[in-house]
């Protein structure tokens, strides 16, 4: 196993928070009702929260919201922009996903820049 990747682990033991991440579908256009009808599945996993760190100049859509940092290890899905994580009551919508690599290119983890809802 990627020494990285065992490391993630450990961390996440220690400091990761109980999470649910919400991975969104759409759907398609049903005529009918003039709705479009998306599927979602909810992931129960841990995560970590932390500020984040970046300037008004690189993401000038982000200024004046709730942003947070959210990382999480690597799951049986592919996380997407638009999905949500749920840490207790608070709400993060994913704007940015940055996949971490460890050694011959294996995925360690996810890094999320999300907004909180």
């Amino acid at each position: 196993m990627d020494g990285f990747l065992q490391a993630n682990i450990a961390i996440m033991k220690q400091f990761g928070v109980d999470s649910v991440y919400n991975s969104v579908t759409e759907g398609t256009y049903d005529t009918s009702t003039g709705l479009v009808n998306n599927t979602s599945v909810q992931y129960n996993l841990k995560s970590r929260i932390s500020l984040p760190k970046f300037s008004e100049t690189q993401l000038p859509n982000l200024v004046g919201k709730k942003v947070q940092t959210v990382f999480i290890l690597p799951q049986t899905f592919t996380p997407k922009l638009n999905d949500s994580i749920q840490v207790g009551t608070d709400i993060y919508t994913i704007n940015v996903i940055t996949t971490q690599y460890g050694y011959a290119g294996t995925v360690v983890g996810y890094k999320f820049l999300c907004v909180k809802s």
